[in-house]
């Protein structure tokens, strides 16, 4: 029925923690791995310069609009739509929207939980090697010691190789996704964000934090802020945009459902600009966690959808004493989508 309610009745416990969840669902594999995957092919800084611009611009505007028609909708984004139509006296119509978003989150997971098994995969291997090293009487190693850093990014391709792994890979991404929503907002998604969140942050600050005292990382910031505007093609421009809407999860139905949760008490425009800020900062962080490593080991910043994953696994294989870092960022880069 057009604006039923919300069927189970459950709503985010805080403030607090709806934003920790809608930073969550903005906050993931797009941040960390599409970010730096897009500023390496295009350039660098003009990217940068004009992604931010098109978050303050576009995205954020967008996503107070989703969060508000959600909480006004009160159910999921195809009924949300249709309720604020209504209630504006417009066509039902506009309904399809909503459909449209929907669709989109699908397409969306296709994808992702394929790359959210490559990191299941790393998960496993740096898992693997705490275990080793640490039955052998050497827990301080560093991940992936008994490999070179010239052999490591040729892990990737082995993978692509290796059919059952990815698919149990996959398979097993799904199982843990299902599991989470399956358990509700409250006990599921709401709790998962409460650990995952704060954690993912303190990580990935202190491997950023690593990378600018053993990468290069003066390089690294040259590139991301010193933008060449001969390089700010119409491609690149909208490659910036669709990163800024896909980063937000803008248009993929998720942030009207969790606004059909949020509270009437709830102030949605410092609450959306906090959500903007986080997932801006975080895209920011990756590119310099990401590429002082980069130029470091001498990769090519244009390598593409490989490029995260050629380069964390090398400086986890040079942190003495972090394995434990190395499961658990890995983990929470990828359970939060």
């Amino acid at each position: 029925m057009a604006g039923a309610a919300v069927p189970t009745g459950e709503g985010w416990s805080s403030r607090t923690a709806f934003i920790l969840a809608a930073v969550g669902a903005a906050v993931g594999l797009g941040n960390i791995w599409r970010f730096p995957t897009l500023a390496g092919e295009s350039g660098g800084g003009a990217f940068v310069l004009f992604y931010i611009i098109c978050i303050l611009l576009i995205g954020l505007p967008m996503l107070l609009s989703e969060i508000l028609i959600g909480r006004h909708g009160g159910s999921d984004a195809y009924h949300s739509v249709v309720k604020v139509a209504e209630d504006s006296g417009r066509s039902r119509n506009w309904g399809i929207f909503g459909g449209i978003g929907t669709l989109n989150a699908f397409l969306i997971l296709t994808f992702y939980s394929v790359v959210a098994g490559w990191v299941l995969y790393y998960v496993g291997v740096m898992a693997g090697d705490f275990l080793g090293a640490l039955f052998s009487g050497n827990p301080l190693a560093g991940a992936l010691a008994a490999e070179s850093p010239d052999t490591i990014p040729s892990r990737m391709t082995d993978l692509f190789a290796d059919i059952p792994m990815l698919l149990g890979m996959h398979t097993l991404f799904m199982g843990i996704t299902i599991w989470i929503v399956a358990r509700g907002v409250t006990d599921g998604i709401e709790k998962a964000a409460k650990y995952m969140m704060p954690t993912f942050f303190v990580l990935l600050v202190l491997i950023t934090i690593y990378g600018a005292f053993t990468g290069e990382f003066a390089k690294a910031v040259a590139f991301l802020f010193t933008p060449d505007f001969s390089k700010l093609t119409p491609a690149v421009m909208n490659d910036a945009l669709g990163q800024a809407l896909f980063s937000l999860s803008v248009a993929s139905a998720a942030l009207i459902t969790y606004g059909s949760y949020v509270s009437k008490e709830t102030k949605l425009a410092p609450t959306a600009g906090m959500i903007a800020f986080a997932d801006t900062g975080v895209a920011i962080l990756a590119g310099l966690m990401i590429f002082p490593i980069v130029f470091a080991v001498g990769l090519d910043v244009a390598a593409g959808p490989t490029l995260v994953f050629q380069s964390l696994p090398i400086a986890f294989h040079t942190m003495t004493g972090a394995r434990w870092s190395d499961c658990c960022f890995s983990s929470s880069s990828f359970l939060r989508r």
